[in-house]
């Protein structure tokens, strides 16, 4: 595969192998032992992740829930709005005013 990049992080006793190509998904997998143990693992993960991609190359889009309808009431005192929720009203534009340039 063409434009192929891997990326090896080693930190102590841990390798994280990293494997992206245009067009597809990152490919991450996590290798214990030393440098060389994750150099012997590297060709198995590519030829993985080369599998993964000609099933499927992105990752499928994740449905999320609705987030709720806001139920937020601004704070009042003695059944008035308070200074910071007076400062937050919305204000209307003159039309005879021009526009900011900026």
């Amino acid at each position: 595969m063409e434009g192929l990049k891997i990326v090896i992080s080693h930190i102590g006793e841990t390798n994280h192998i990293g494997i992206s190509a245009p067009n597809c998904d990152p490919v991450f997998s996590k290798v214990t032992g030393d440098l060389s143990a994750a150099l012997a693992m590297l060709l198995e993960e590519v030829a993985q992740a080369e599998a993964k991609w000609a099933q499927n190359p992105k990752n499928p889009k994740s449905e999320l829930p609705t987030a709720p309808a806001s139920t937020y009431v601004p704070p009042t005192v003695g059944g008035k709005a308070t200074k910071k929720a007076a400062a937050t009203k919305t204000v209307k534009k003159d039309p005879n005013q021009p526009e900011p340039l900026f």
